[in-house]
């Protein structure tokens, strides 16, 4: 289990071990504050925004190794407790997430491919309540 707080001290993140997919990476479930993300599983990262108002999360859409991997970058609006996801991304994985301004960036790789992406955070706007994904 691993936990991670946010740069203000208010939230905390903690990754319990799920699985991993064969000959590949470990995934986890999530909790915020002590609530589960539901049915959702995660990589072991975090990125904090400096500021705490969101977090990044590489979400593992699927598992299995005859699947392929297929992942989405996942923010967590703290301030509005909403969470989108984007984009998925078949047969990558996404790394080198750092929050910029008022941008998200981040690089899609697949085998010896690598791609960065840039996002404006206010061009977001398929965010869900977090209370629904926490069951509260």
């Amino acid at each position: 289990m691993n936990t991670y707080t946010s740069p203000d001290q208010k939230h905390r993140l903690t990754f319990t071990y799920e699985g991993e997919i064969r000959f590949g990476p470990e995934f986890y479930t999530v909790k915020l504050d002590g609530m589960p993300i539901s049915e959702r599983i995660f990589g072991d990262y975090c990125l904090w925004q400096p500021n705490s108002r969101m977090v990044a999360l590489q979400e593992w859409l699927k598992t299995g190794a005859h699947l392929g991997v297929v992942t989405a970058l996942t923010l967590i609006d703290l301030q509005e407790m909403k969470l989108a996801q984007i984009p998925k991304v078949d047969m990558r994985r996404i790394f080198s997430v750092r929050f910029e301004n008022e941008s998200i960036r981040y690089r899609e790789k697949q085998l010896w491919t690598t791609v960065e992406r840039e996002i404006k955070l206010d061009d977001i706007h398929d965010w869900q309540n977090l209370t629904d994904e926490t069951g509260t």
